[in-house]
């Protein structure tokens, strides 16, 4: 994880274990906004 990341922040980034395996998803918009994964600039 990169250290640009805020730590509050890096949990968007990571997929979630469920019964089934894993679930990512991209939060494009989110409420409340801090729920929005993050992305890069590159």
């Amino acid at each position: 994880m990169p250290e640009t990341v805020p730590v509050d922040r890096r949990d968007t980034l990571l997929p979630e274990e469920t019964d089934d395996g894993y679930r990512f998803d991209i939060r494009i918009q989110a409420h409340p906004p801090d729920r929005e994964t993050v992305f890069f600039d590159l």
